[in-house]
């Protein structure tokens, strides 16, 4: 059923060709005169207009041209009925925009086969122009978008899910679109009808860049479009990257487990001290009781020594923002490394310091003191000596200062130092024995490096493990 919009100033004519249409099954409107045809075909948007030339006021092709003007009324098919067969009126329909003419008086059987054709043909412009203006939309939108038929077989895809998914052209249209996503990606997910027979969903997608950390992953969301008869016309799967959430995911569940094994540490040592501390009520023995009172000092470092840890993570990007950067001279620097000693309990001849004639340069000193803390820990943590060697160079650069600081201690192999920035992530106990902390210091380092620009990196070697830290200076 198509709407039909008859205009003719003859209202004979305009009653023959309603009965006709409505045999057909079409719904007619009509218009007697050019400016009221107008109106109505911009507020009808009719499938198709029988346009009579010879009209007063407005003839029949200044209305055709008009409504190729509007925006909303240039794609309908118009068809110019005319008495006339010369050639200047049909050269003037042409140009107006006509898509047909018939003769008057009109023969019904050519006038019922023109109406069915240009109606196949609006059907056919509606279609384009929505497709056009779905494609439009689909591209603007952020999220990846893929189309499928019943089967599963790619039928669109927006700018972004070409992207996503790396379709290099539309070669990937028709094909199963579960087998394309499972070539590249890990996935549960490969049963196209298991899929379908819930009508909405979601699953994810991923690479992996090792064995903890994911590369790429994507939560595909999933839409099942059933047809009037309740069978699947086609199935819309939205796609948004989620890497750094599930990877934030993955740490967090990491750091709860981590944190779990901690506070249990230090409620072992403090339940031992305590239970130490009953027996030395009765005893009254001077070593036991100094062991037991050890004990709870270590339990209360440990516990101190992480809630600082965590304290001065979730703090530290806003306490940077706000400070201001001071010259760092030889001597501020000698004094910081010195108060970094003291914290850690470690001596002073531990840590071997070598200024090779830097200028001062500029920088913010608590930013520089939890990187140097940051770093002297974890070398000491991962010397392998009783006493630490640790070595500390500062160079000049031609637009950096160079801080290394060399440790000399067991080789850590490159699957690990390559995971070393990862929050909450710590080396293998195998590699450095019981390494106390939860895994945040080399990222803080990391975070306050890219925070100034600068960039830092990690060897490590049979000699020892070295990070340089590289500071721009202007």
């Amino acid at each position: 059923m198509a709407q039909v919009l008859i205009v003719d100033d003859n209202i004979s004519v305009v009653g023959i060709m309603e009965d006709l249409l409505k045999i057909q099954g079409h719904v007619t409107h009509t218009a007697y005169d050019g400016t009221t045809a107008i109106e109505r075909a911009k507020k009808l948007i009719p499938d198709l207009i029988l346009l009579d030339v010879e009209m007063p006021g407005m003839d029949g092709i200044s209305v055709c041209r008009e409504l190729r003007e509007h925006k909303a009324t240039q794609l309908i098919p118009i068809v110019i009925v005319t008495g006339k067969t010369d050639s200047k009126t049909l050269m003037g329909a042409i140009k107006a925009g006509a898509d047909d003419f018939l003769t008057k008086p009109a023969d019904l059987p050519i006038l019922k086969a023109r109406v069915d054709s240009l109606l196949r043909m609006s059907h056919l412009r509606n279609q384009l122009a929505e497709k056009e203006k779905f494609e439009t939309t689909i591209n603007q939108i952020q999220n990846g978008i893929i189309i499928t038929d019943s089967e599963g077989m790619i039928q669109n895809f927006n700018s972004t899910a070409r992207q996503m998914f790396s379709f290099e052209d539309d070669s990937v249209a028709n094909q199963p679109f579960l087998y394309i996503i499972n070539q590249s990606f890990k996935s549960k997910i490969n049963d196209w009808n298991m899929l379908t027979r819930q009508k909405y969903g979601d699953f994810i997608i991923y690479r992996m860049e090792n064995d903890f950390k994911l590369r790429f992953a994507l939560e595909l969301k999933y839409n099942v479009i059933l047809n009037p008869l309740g069978e699947i016309d086609e199935v819309v799967f939205v796609a948004n990257e989620e890497t750094s959430r599930i990877n934030d995911d993955r740490r967090k569940d990491l750091f709860l487990t981590m944190l779990k094994h901690k506070f249990a540490t230090v409620e072992t040592i403090t339940q031992l001290s305590l239970e130490s501390l009953d027996i030395l009520v009765e005893s009254k023995d001077p070593a036991l009781e100094k062991s037991a009172l050890d004990g709870l000092q270590r339990a209360s470092n440990t516990l101190n020594g992480i809630m600082r840890k965590l304290i001065k993570y979730v703090r530290m990007p806003d306490e940077l923002n706000m400070l201001e950067t001071e010259t760092i001279s030889e001597k501020l620097l000698v004094a910081t490394v010195k108060s970094i000693i003291d914290a850690l309990q470690i001596d002073s001849d531990s840590i071997e310091i070598i200024w090779n004639d830097v200028p001062d340069f500029e920088m913010i000193v608590e930013g520089l003191h939890s990187i140097l803390y940051e770093l002297i820990e974890n070398a000491v943590k991962f010397s392998d000596m009783e006493k630490p060697r640790i070595n500390l160079t500062v160079n000049s650069r031609a637009d950096n200062v160079a801080i290394e600081i060399l440790n000399i201690g067991p080789k850590i192999p490159q699957e690990e130092l390559n995971r070393v920035w990862d929050r909450f992530y710590q080396v293998d106990r195998d590699i450095t024995g019981q390494v106390k902390g939860i895994g945040l210091g080399m990222s803080i380092v990391k975070y306050i490096i890219n925070l100034i620009g600068g960039n830092v990196e990690i060897n490590s070697t049979n000699n020892g493990t070295t990070v340089t830290v590289h500071i721009p200076v202007k």
